[in-house]
């Protein structure tokens, strides 16, 4: 059978495949606050299946805490729609059915159709992005330690060596009195390249696998 009732059937089907094939999570929610549509991969995000979220206010996805606030958030959006992040510059967190929170990232954009004006959040989660961005700053503090390490050994031991052999040149020329003061100079000297070589081995990272290859 064709005609326009199957072509919609056909055209709906197409958007649900869209959706749900979709890599971020997608919400489709009313001026109320309550959530209308989602698709497959909010399901796998939150835990929640998606007849268990339809109805239900959008903050269930939230951490309790934040609740309360972003109601009010929520309003002020719609007050002045317009597609912009969520929260830029803020560290954003979603609530999974078990309870268990994770980073999120949300884009937000208003849709207005014949039906009224909805809102359509675009989820991502933010959790292997964070990840990576912790294991390059941990790699730039590992470089800095290597190149402090370095100019250490480099600069400082070896400077300091060289000054304990010219002050051993000097023992056998030098008085009784001269002499015990410079054995004490060479043994303070030995004593510090022992404690900067200490310090040294400490900044000097151990090889690891936690910086990944991009």
């Amino acid at each position: 059978m064709t005609g326009p009732l199957s072509d919609l059937a056909v055209t709906s089907n197409i958007v649900a495949g869209v959706l749900d094939s979709a890599p971020d999570g997608l919400l489709l929610v009313n001026t109320g606050g309550h959530i209308t549509l989602v698709n497959e991969r909010v399901e796998e995000m939150f835990g929640y299946d998606r007849a268990e979220l339809l109805g239900r206010p959008v903050e269930v996805l939230l951490p309790e805490a934040f609740r309360q606030v972003h109601v009010a958030h929520r309003q002020r959006f719609l007050d002045q729609p317009r597609t912009r992040p969520m929260g830029a510059g803020l560290s954003l967190s979603g609530r999974r059915k078990d309870g268990s929170e994770f980073a999120v990232e949300i884009s937000l954009s208003p849709l207005n159709t014949g039906d009224g004006q909805w809102i359509v959040a675009g989820i991502r989660d933010a959790t292997e992005r964070l990840e990576i961005e912790r294991r390059r700053r941990q790699s730039a503090v590992v470089a800095e330690q290597s190149r402090i390490a370095e100019d250490l050994a480099e600069t400082v031991i070896h400077g300091l060596f060289g000054t304990g052999l010219k002050l051993q040149s000097l023992l056998d020329a030098a008085t009784d009195e001269v002499r015990d003061g410079l054995e004490a100079a060479i043994a303070n000297i030995d004593r510090t390249i022992r404690a900067i070589r200490t310090a040294v081995f400490g900044l000097t990272p151990e090889e690891t696998d936690d910086v990944e290859d991009e």
